[in-house]
């Protein structure tokens, strides 16, 4: 599948299918017909789909269907949205090392990607309200997701945003979710960890309730006020060691 997605150079060297846009998705392509499948969103009854066409680093496939409302297509191949989601943050990366595809369980990747998405106007807001009276600020946004490893043995993903001049950073917002833990987001101001939280969303997810409207807008309240605060904090503590 991945040299399907990335394809390869005539010197058989991986190429990414679309690292900056448009994604793969964008693109006109074939699509190959339905086939009689159920669709495996909720409530719905279609008979007709396409299976899930992701298959991670040991091999395993995703296993859903979807029919046409609930399918999100890359070329001419069908996914569920979270894996392709997945797809589009590892192209938009460049990201061709197999050891970085997720399980198919793995949702670290997918939380990132989804939630950045969300916070990117809100955060890059706050930063040209806090910096961009400043000379020479530029208020910028990370060109994808990238993989970190806090230490050999755990990966995690991150994207962020920063206000930066010549010399450097002058205040950075990054959120992060570790591959393997609970889905926490973690929300890092100035490279300190300022908040640890689970999405409003999957917490109703998991306790079995039924979604609400507000837990995306709840979410990014709490994000937004964790930034401003540990903005303040910092401008605090600057202004007291000058006396």
């Amino acid at each position: 599948m991945w040299g399907r997605i990335w394809g390869r150079s005539e010197h058989g060297e991986q190429e990414p299918l679309a690292p900056v846009g448009p994604y793969p998705s964008e693109l006109k392509s074939e699509r190959p017909p339905a086939v009689a499948t159920p669709c495996t969103a909720n409530e719905c009854h279609e008979r007709d789909g396409w299976a899930c066409a992701y298959r991670d680093r040991t091999g395993k496939e995703c296993g859903t269907t979807w029919c046409d409302k609930h399918v999100d297509f890359i070329g001419e191949m069908a996914f569920c949205r979270r894996h392709a989601t997945v797809i589009r943050a590892l192209a938009s990366g460049g990201l061709q090392d197999v050891n970085l595809v997720p399980t198919v369980e793995d949702r670290s990747l997918s939380l990132v990607s989804a939630v950045s998405r969300e916070l990117e106007e809100p955060v890059l807001e706050l930063l040209r309200r806090r910096f961009g009276n400043e000379s020479a600020v530029q208020v910028v946004a990370d060109r994808s997701v990238r993989a970190l490893r806090p230490d050999p043995t755990r990966l995690a993903w991150e994207r962020g945003w920063a206000a930066l001049t010549p010399q450097g950073y002058i205040g950075r917002v990054a959120i992060r979710v570790p591959v393997g833990e609970d889905p926490q987001v973690r929300l890092f101001v100035n490279n300190s960890p300022v908040l640890q939280t689970i999405p409003d969303w999957i917490q109703r997810r998991v306790a079995g309730e039924p979604p609400n409207d507000e837990d995306h807008s709840n979410f990014q309240f709490r994000i937004l006020l964790a930034v401003e605060q540990a903005f303040d904090s910092a401008q605090k503590t600057a202004v007291s060691g000058l006396f």
